[in-house]
């Protein structure tokens, strides 16, 4: 390949060897390897996306790097969050080459059901009634 700038675009899957032949205007030639060092890929791991009720807080993982950044600004490869609404959270990783992958999981937050039971006054041995409003689940 001929290139008079000096610059070549190389983008190997493996680490190869390149050899450049310069030939000045006198016919001189000079030969040279340079070698582009292909480090192994990234691949970023991140907790599931995670379903929890609001104002519970949930632990997110991501696993097997030397270093994170996270959405938050978190920077340990585990951060404990507690969102008020569902809530997308991003992390990068670098492993020890320098190369870097990006993934992301969601936590969604279900609202805390809204309760109210009414009060009751009563004589002893009688019986009253309490109702429960706003439940939409199971009542323990």
């Amino acid at each position: 390949m001929t290139n008079a700038t000096g610059i070549l675009t190389v983008s190997p899957r493996t680490t190869t060897i390149y050899s450049v032949t310069v030939t000045n205007g006198n016919g001189c030639s000079a030969i040279t390897p340079g070698t582009v060092t292909v480090n192994p890929a990234v691949t970023a791991t991140v907790t599931q996306s995670q379903t929890i009720c609001e104002g519970n807080t949930v632990t997110l993982v991501a696993t097997d790097c030397t270093s994170y950044a996270w959405s938050t600004n978190a920077t340990t490869a585990a951060i404990s969050v507690s969102p008020v609404t569902t809530t997308a959270y991003s992390v990068t990783v670098t492993n020890a080459f320098g190369c870097s992958a990006v993934t992301s999981t969601t936590v969604t937050v279900n609202p805390t059901p809204v309760l109210s039971v009414n009060s009751a006054t009563m004589c002893v041995g009688a019986s009253t009634i309490l109702s429960l409003s706003g439940c939409a689940g199971t009542v323990i």
